[in-house]
């Protein structure tokens, strides 16, 4: 079970969520050019690849070292203890909150 954390802790942690998400986001995204612009051998591919998803996993356990739980690829959620505070790197500077039974459609601004 993920510890309980408040909305004002998921708000001081918000700048270095974005910061890490955006940084990640940007490897990815020029390791995804690399490989489709180049020739490889399959072995060195599939190396790529996987320094690849490395790099994405450290972006979870960052997430979870921080208590969130990772929903989507840059989609997080935090226990709040009544419910979840919903985050979403496309509206990266919004909070939800959407309750336990609630469905991720049923977002209520914070």
């Amino acid at each position: 079970m993920a510890n309980v954390v408040s909305v004002h802790e998921v708000r001081q942690l918000l700048p270095m969520l974005i910061e890490q998400t955006e940084k990640t986001q940007q490897i990815l995204d020029k390791g995804s050019q690399i490989m489709q612009g180049v020739m490889l051998p399959e072995n060195e591919f599939e190396m790529i690849e996987n320094d690849l998803n490395d790099l994405y996993n450290l972006w979870v356990k960052f997430v979870g070292l921080h208590n969130g739980i990772v929903k989507d690829r840059w989609i997080v959620e935090f226990d709040d203890g009544s419910g979840f505070i919903h985050w979403n790197h496309e509206q990266k500077h919004t909070l939800f909150f959407r309750g336990y039974t609630s469905e991720a459609g049923d977002l209520i601004p914070l």
